[in-house]
């Protein structure tokens, strides 16, 4: 006769096991042979939906649950995908068991299109996981261990490159780029951008928006992207993360120029000047946008 395996998945992204969760996994021991705890996880880096790696929650678990078997389970592009490792895992290390699936509040159940059958536990009256971690966002920060939790979240992600862009608008009538200058740069321009936005469709509106937000109501057309570079972002010049900006050129048709957001000026600027006049850092963009423009206005 085969045995009885329950299988239980979640992300249990918790400080510690909440009532709820004792409950499903306590349940699902009650009624079977073995257990499997399969611990969703993703490729992301980590976000406040998912703040704790697969070793910190597998430990966490296995302080209260040590005779459990406790893997990570990917998540995948598809439904169908998902199920289906889901099954292989199953299959391969429980040949002998007869496996069902536990599910509770918010569970994996509706989403799981494999071939075990699955059982969904009602919650019992506790904090569901998302409830707790805005919680957690609100609680006391003036202690040793939360900062010390800090230091080490940190040290636990990569180097990030961050995704800038920067856009000239070009006055082809007279041959003038619009630059910016903030306080800091002295007598030196900048080209005028900033940091994409998650809410930015793409690159060239993430451009045209930082355009009107830090020079004013300017209308341009024929967005034509130069190329990408690495910036020496002064902010992160002792840091492993640094910054990468894609360029582009704008053909200028309307709207009056007004410095805004973080810059102190925006100016028109002749086109033969822009390299005696440019940030050190930008001077890069400058010679691909001369370069451009030596090939369009020949």
């Amino acid at each position: 006769m085969n045995k009885r395996l329950a299988v239980v998945i979640g992300r249990f992204q918790v400080p510690e096991l909440h009532d709820g969760h004792r409950h499903l996994i306590d349940t699902a021991l009650s009624e079977n042979d073995a257990i499997l705890i399969l611990i969703g996880t993703t490729k992301a880096l980590p976000s406040a939906r998912n703040p704790l790696p697969f070793s910190v929650r597998e430990r966490m678990i296995r302080e209260t649950y040590p005779e459990a078997v406790i893997l990570e389970t990917r998540d995948q592009p598809s439904n169908r995908g998902w199920s289906e490792d889901i099954d292989q895992v199953v299959t391969s290390l429980f040949p002998n068991h007869s496996a069902v699936l536990y599910g509770s509040r918010d569970s994996f159940i509706p989403f799981y299109e494999g071939s075990f059958p699955t059982k969904f536990v009602p919650a019992i009256p506790a904090p569901s996981g998302t409830d707790i971690r805005a919680h957690l966002s609100e609680s006391d920060t003036e202690n040793h261990r939360f900062r010390a939790g800090l230091i080490h979240a940190q040290s636990l992600r990569p180097a990030l490159s961050y995704q800038a862009i920067d856009i000239a608008p070009i006055r082809y009538s007279d041959k003038h780029v619009l630059l910016g200058r903030k306080r800091s740069d002295g007598d030196r321009y900048r080209f005028i951008g900033g940091f994409v936005d998650a809410a930015d469709e793409s690159l060239e509106s993430a451009a045209l928006r930082e355009l009107r937000e830090e020079a004013g109501e300017i209308r341009c057309e024929s967005t034509r992207y130069l190329g990408s570079f690495r910036i020496p972002d002064e902010r992160y010049r002792f840091e492993d993360d640094k910054v990468m900006t894609a360029f582009f050129a704008a053909e200028f048709v309307s709207g009056k120029e007004a410095a805004g957001d973080d810059l102190d000026e925006v100016r028109w600027i002749p086109v033969e000047t822009i390299l005696s006049v440019i940030l050190p850092g930008h001077l890069p963009l400058s010679k691909s946008l001369v370069s451009f423009l030596e090939e369009t206005t020949d």
